[in-house]
């Protein structure tokens, strides 16, 4: 092994037409693909901003959490990579409140489900773990493939999701409880 007063220091560019930090070149032992991999995982790797070479995918992204939604689906009812505080991940949003995905209940055991303190939170309320759930209305999807409610056929029905009126109700009667 050379001391290090006597190795060979590694060339230096930069980004061209940009100003950044200088990107440390490798010595030329591989060609093509595999060197350009080498490179730009060393400048990364080193902390120096690069641009990667045409066909270069970068291996640094994070991945996305959740996949992309449908294009026919509202947003309402993208799964959503919600962590409850039981562990769940799958849950969907009706009128601003969290539901499990599977068996549309706002704590669902089965699923380690518990949406109460998130829901708390949406509609203006101070969390309480004491408190009765939410249960959905017998729902149904329609031709767009948004939950509505089966009486009335609305997504946002008045009748079916007033939460609020229905939390108001669960927090006096927690309270009484007490």
């Amino acid at each position: 092994m050379q001391p290090v007063s006597e190795r060979p220091t590694p060339k230096v560019t930069r980004p061209p037409n940009q100003a950044g930090p200088a990107i440390p070149l490798l010595p030329n032992t591989e060609s093509g693909l595999a060197s350009s991999l080498i490179r730009a995982r060393s400048a990364v790797c080193d902390g120096a901003f690069i641009n990667p070479p045409p066909g270069v995918v970068s291996t640094h992204s994070l991945p996305s959490l959740s996949p992309p939604p449908h294009p026919h689906s509202s947003p309402r009812l993208y799964l959503l990579g919600v962590m409850s505080s039981l562990g769940s991940a799958a849950s969907i949003e009706v009128a601003d409140c969290l539901f499990c995905a599977n068996h549309k209940l706002e704590v669902c055991r089965e699923c380690e489900f518990d949406g109460r303190e998130d829901n708390d939170f949406a509609l203006g309320f101070d969390p309480s773990p004491e408190r009765g759930s939410l249960e959905l209305a017998a729902t149904t999807t329609n031709k767009d493939g948004e939950i509505v409610c089966k009486k009335h056929a609305n997504v946002d029905c008045k009748q079916c999701y007033n939460w609020k009126k229905q939390l108001t109700k669960l927090h006096k009667d927690a309270k009484k409880a007490k």
